[in-house]
C-alpha cells in the first residue's frame, strides 16, 4: 500500500473509546457489530462527520490488508472478516464477505472521504490491466492455384498516440482519413514520401481507427498480384470469401448481414504505377484500375491503398486522375521545431538542426546522433 494519508490530528487514546457492550448481533454480520460501534465512537471523538462507502468485487477472497500498527479492531469468521484501521486523517472500516469488499470511511471533509474510498478500493482490489486491443489483418501471397490468405491479430495503435510524429500538413491529411466512417469519392488512396516518414505506423493507426467498418488486407507481393499474369490470384484477393470477422456483429438479427469494406494495401508499389510502368511491368496499371473502379471492382466493397517512396508527380497520370483517388497524402519530414517538440514529449532533451523523419527521431531516442541540417550550395574543392 502507499504511505498513510497525512494528518495533524492526534492519535486516538484508548480511554476515548467508551464501549460498554457490543452492538446487537444479526444473521449477516454475526458478532462483528462491535467493530461498527468502534468506528462510530472514534469518528465522534475526532469530529470526523463525513462518511463515504464503496463496494467492489474481487477475483478472489481478499486477505486482511492492514498491519497491527494501523489495525484498531478486527473480527473474523468463516464468512469473512471486518476491521477498523487508522489511516491518519481518516478512519476506515473494511468488510469482506466472500469476494465482495465494502469500504466505509470517516473523514473531516467530504472530498477527503470520497478520495480515501476510491484509493482504498483501488489498493485492496486492484483492477486487471485492460486487454490490449487487437486488429485483425489478412496477409495475402501467391500460391500455386491462386491466393493464399493468413490472418493475424496485430496490436492496435490509437491515432492519438502517434499523430505528433507527423508534420502538420501530413497530420491534417491523415486525421481526415482516420476519422472517416465511410469511403469518400474514389476507391484509391495514395501515400507517398521518403523512407522513414512513418507510412507503416500510420497504416497501423488507420487499421485501428477503421476496425468497426473496414478490414485491412495486406498484399505481400504486389508485383505478382498486378504484374505477374496470375488472374486467379487477383480474383481471390478481390473476391475472396469473407469469414465471420468480416461481418458486422451488431447486425446479427438481420437476414442479410452487412459485409465490411476491405482495404487492400500495396506497400512500396511505386514502380508498378510509375509513368513508365506500362513499359516495365506490363498491365499493372490497368489491372489496378480494373480492381478499383473497373468491371472487376463493380459491386465490391474494396478500397486500395498504395504506398510509395516516389513523388506523386512520378506516378502514372491515370492513377492521379481527379475523382479516382479518395485521398493523396504526402509524408513530409518534421520541421526542426516539430522534431524537437516530439523529442521533448518522449522525455528527451536532444535537439535536431533541421528537418527529421520519424525514423531518425526514433534513432535519437536509441542513442544515435541527432540529424543536422544538410549544407547546400557550392562547396570549394
Amino acid at each position: 500500500m502507499t504511505a498513510p494519508l497525512s494528518t495533524d490530528t492526534a492519535a486516538p487514546r484508548r480511554e476515548d473509546v467508551r464501549m460498554r457492550a457490543p452492538l446487537a448481533t444479526n444473521d449477516l454480520y454475526g458478532e462483528s457489530g462491535w467493530v461498527d460501534q468502534l468506528l462510530m465512537e472514534l469518528a465522534a471523538v475526532r469530529s470526523l462527520r463525513h462518511l463515504r462507502a464503496g463496494r467492489r468485487e474481487a477475483s478472489a477472497r481478499p486477505a486482511m490488508p492492514f498491519v497491527d500498527e494501523r489495525l484498531l479492531a478486527s473480527f473474523e469468521d468463516d464468512a469473512g472478516w471486518t476491521c477498523v484501521a487508522d489511516l491518519g486523517d481518516v478512519l476506515a472500516r473494511v468488510e469482506c464477505r466472500g469476494r465482495s469488499l465494502l469500504v466505509t470511511v470517516a473523514a473531516a471533509k467530504r472530498p477527503s472521504a470520497v478520495a480515501a474510498v476510491t484509493r482504498l478500493l483501488d489498493e485492496l482490489v486492484p483492477q486487471p490491466a485492460p486487454e490490449r486491443a487487437t486488429v485483425p489483418v489478412a496477409f495475402w501471397s501467391s500460391g500455386e492455384r491462386g491466393g493464399r490468405c493468413t490472418r493475424r491479430d496485430l496490436d492496435g495503435l490509437p491515432w492519438a498516440a502517434v499523430e505528433h510524429g507527423y508534420a502538420a500538413s501530413t497530420r491534417r491529411a491523415l486525421a481526415e482519413l482516420v476519422t472517416a466512417r465511410a469511403p469518400g469519392a474514389g476507391r484509391l488512396i495514395l501515400w507517398h514520401g521518403a523512407p522513414g516518414t512513418g507510412k507503416t505506423t500510420a497504416l497501423r493507426a488507420l487499421a485501428d481507427a477503421w476496425r468497426s467498418w473496414c478490414r485491412v488486407h495486406v498484399v505481400t507481393d504486389p508485383d505478382v498480384l498486378l504484374a505477374g499474369g496470375r488472374a486467379a490470384y487477383l480474383t481471390d484477393v478481390a473476391m475472396g470469401e469473407e469469414d465471420a470477422d468480416d461481418r458486422d456483429p451488431d447486425d446479427g438479427d438481420r437476414a442479410e448481414l452487412e459485409v465490411r469494406w476491405r482495404l487492400l494495401v500495396l506497400e512500396d508499389a511505386g514502380e508498378l504505377i510509375g509513368q513508365d510502368a506500362p513499359d516495365r511491368t506490363g498491365q499493372a496499371v490497368s489491372r489496378l484500375l480494373n480492381l478499383s473502379d473497373g468491371l472487376l471492382g463493380q459491386g465490391l466493397r474494396t478500397l486500395v491503398l498504395i504506398t510509395t517512396n516516389e513523388p506523386v508527380g512520378a506516378l502514372h497520370p491515370a492513377i492521379r486522375r481527379p475523382g479516382r483517388c479518395w485521398a493523396t497524402v504526402a509524408f513530409e519530414p518534421l520541421s526542426a521545431q516539430e522534431a524537437d517538440a516530439w523529442l521533448a514529449k518522449q522525455g528527451s532533451d536532444a535537439a535536431v538542426g533541421g528537418p527529421a523523419t520519424l525514423a531518425e527521431l526514433h534513432g535519437v531516442l536509441a542513442g544515435e546522433a541527432p540529424p543536422r541540417a544538410r549544407p547546400f550550395g557550392f562547396v570549394a574543392g
